[in-house]
């Protein structure tokens, strides 16, 4: 998933309608910051027992295609694949893939059920204050603060930043999109002077 693609994304989906920026917004996400975390956990010598290059290749031709209806199912059978296997970081990824989609089809109970699934997953040893545990609590909080609870939205917030804080640069771009949300959440509690 290349930038070409990340471009593709926002110029496909805001041609599609009033509904297209959430879709639009998701996928770009996707490009940024997904291949990051595929390649903090290579660089972890993580263990893939499913193909999560195929998984985010026939994700990404579903979007492409225009397929909407088929995400919700595909991305269900990929976490009980992935959980049949014992495959902790593959699940994780589905997971938070499917995080990502109810959100941006305002599906906000369904994103924090699997946020509480997700966010257990990221006990295991492999995964615990790792980038893609930090991307769980960023997906994990969005998905709070939409649903109307930005105090808890900003309770998990407040861990990604640690991990942030013990992994990242303090000029690293992904403080941006965090500090972008916690602004958003404090705004909603009506701490402007937070925002």
């Amino acid at each position: 998933f290349g930038e070409t693609d990340g471009v593709w994304a926002i110029t496909t989906y805001l041609e599609k309608g009033p509904f297209s920026l959430p879709l639009a917004f998701f996928v770009w996400i996707r490009y940024t910051v997904f291949q990051y975390h595929l390649d903090q956990f290579y660089q972890k010598g993580v263990q893939w027992f499913m193909d999560i290059t195929a998984f985010y290749q026939e994700l990404d031709q579903l979007f492409r295609a225009g397929q909407i209806e088929q995400v919700e199912p595909y991305l269900l059978k990929q976490a009980a694949d992935a959980g049949e296997k014992q495959d902790p970081s593959a699940a994780l990824a589905v997971l938070n893939e499917l995080i990502g989609f109810y959100r941006s089809q305002q599906r906000y109970e369904d994103a924090i059920h699997i946020s509480g699934q997700a966010l257990a997953l990221c006990g295991h040893e492999a995964i615990f204050g790792s980038a893609s545990h930090a991307t769980t609590l960023l997906n994990s909080a969005t998905a709070y603060r939409f649903a109307g609870q930005p105090q808890k939205a900003l309770e998990l917030f407040s861990q990604a930043e640690t991990i942030y804080q013990g992994q990242l640069s303090p000029t690293d771009e992904h403080y941006a999109g965090l500090y972008n949300n916690m602004s958003a959440a404090y705004s909603d509690i009506g701490e402007y002077d937070r925002s």
